[in-house]
């Protein structure tokens, strides 16, 4: 049975193909809130006021950066959590409120360019992106929309208390921070480390560099190796950036430049299991399926190599993960092209390989890598092909069913071969009017969609 993370997925993979899409015609979902500095129910929608207010009160941000008139997700977020009263009044409690809503229709160009320009400022790499920020708009966590689980529902209580953890870990990093100031020498940068481990390495590297420098000057040596922790991560986050995002990632980085990056900074944990999805990801697109796996069956590894320092910000990895990774590299490695594809499809596409975007449209600009987009086209290919191979020796209705069975409890992406069998072989063996009855759930309705 197809989950409800599935639906939701596929309907925001549709929403977040351009951010043109509610412009096509149709009206906008709800209306346009005026260009003032307040959007709605006590959310700013320019920074300039509400970093006064932040600082006039000393509250912290909660920022959530979006498009809800084209992208899903976003769409969601605001209105089943974050437009609710119930998450307001608390949330206003506690923080100032920034909703940077990048509509596709609505908006000033000049209001456009300034929200851009803050996408760019805070790496805005998918929406819906919500920061925690300090009252000074330094950021100190992050979060997506996480659908919900089979059988429950959003709520802005359940959204509220995702947050908690990350409230939690920005109260460490300054109570830490503030400890460090009281102390001296070793003790002042173990006090640092400590701080500094609540708070993702790329937020240090932007927004809390001089802390980082005050430990490098107190600890040279890097006694706990959290120096080195962070250097690994921004050489991981600099290849992450050339490579871009979305299906076409950049062709110039190679699965060499993600060996080298892993033997030069001696990564683990977290850093090296983002590293070897990347190097799943590469080796799918050279068509090297085994070798793919192999790379997986390191990334199960590295999770015996994790440290203090990771908290799960990039691969939220849970020791059901590493079951159900291990259950689909044995599958795959059991069988041929096929097999494997079909392993690597569903460890990639069924978060079975985790992903700190769980349902997001990317930004224009800085879109994030998301292993499972950078193989969605080449795995799509390479199945379908196979698929139609393995059935070419049937007929009729013997082969529709084969090509069905073959297709059940999978999402590929509807290109190359896979939309050669919803469009050309299927309709071809059984009829145009009769494919939808062959075809699982994705496929089937977009055999129906295709045929209005």
């Amino acid at each position: 049975m197809k989950s409800l993370y599935h639906a939701v997925w596929l309907t925001s993979v549709l929403a977040c193909l351009t951010p043109l899409t509610a412009a096509w015609g149709q009206a906008p979902r709800a209306p346009l809130p005026p260009e003032t500095d307040m959007s709605h129910d006590g959310w700013y929608a320019e920074m300039p006021p509400a970093l006064a207010e932040a600082k006039r009160t000393g509250k912290d941000m909660i920022i959530d950066f979006g498009g809800s008139d084209w992208c899903e997700g976003c769409k969601l977020l605001k209105e089943n959590i974050l437009d609710k009263p119930e998450f307001n009044k608390r949330a206003a409690r506690q923080f100032v409120l920034v909703d940077i809503d990048t509509l596709a229709r609505g908006l000033s160009a000049q209001r456009k360019a300034r929200y851009v320009a803050l996408q760019k400022q805070y790496k805005v790499g998918t929406f819906p992106s919500v920061f925690l920020t300090t009252p000074e708009g330094e950021p100190y966590a992050w979060t997506t929309y996480i659908p919900p689980k089979e059988g429950e529902t959003d709520t802005p209580e359940g959204f509220w208390a995702q947050l908690q953890p990350m409230i939690a870990a920005g109260k460490a990093f300054r109570e830490g921070l503030a400890k460090a100031d009281r102390l001296k020498g070793a003790g002042k940068a173990d006090a640092l480390v400590d701080a500094m481990a609540h708070v993702r390495p790329d937020f240090l590297e932007l927004y809390y560099a001089e802390r980082v420098e005050e430990l490098k000057k107190l600890d040279p040596s890097d006694r706990r190796g959290f120096l080195a922790y962070l250097a690994g991560a921004k050489a991981y986050n600099d290849l992450e950036l050339k490579i871009g995002g979305g299906y076409d990632i950049n062709p110039d980085v190679k699965v060499a430049d993600v060996d080298a990056l892993i033997a030069r900074y001696n990564l683990k944990g977290e850093t090296l299991q983002q590293a070897l999805a990347m190097k799943a990801a590469l080796l799918v697109r050279e068509g090297k399926l085994r070798e793919a796996l192999g790379a997986l069956e390191d990334f199960v590894a590295a999770q015996s190599t994790r440290s203090a320092f990771d908290r799960g910000d990039y691969m939220p990895v849970t020791p059901e993960t590493i079951t159900k990774m291990k259950q689909r590299i044995a599958e795959g490695a059991r069988g041929g092209t096929a097999a494997q594809s079909l392993a690597l499809h569903r460890v990639f596409e069924n978060q079975e390989l985790p992903s700190r975007y769980k349902i997001s449209c990317h930004a224009t600009e800085t879109s994030a890598f998301e292993p499972d987009v950078a193989v969605r086209k080449s795995l799509a290919n390479i199945y379908g092909k196979a698929l139609l191979e393995s059935t070419a020796s049937l007929r009729g209705e013997a082969r529709a069913k084969a090509l069905s069975k073959g297709l059940k409890d999978t999402a590929f992406l509807n290109n190359g071969p896979i939309r050669t069998i919803l469009l050309e072989t299927l309709p071809s063996l059984v009829g145009r009017e009769n494919t939808p009855k062959y075809l699982p759930e994705p496929y089937r309705s977009w055999v129906g969609d295709a045929k209005s």
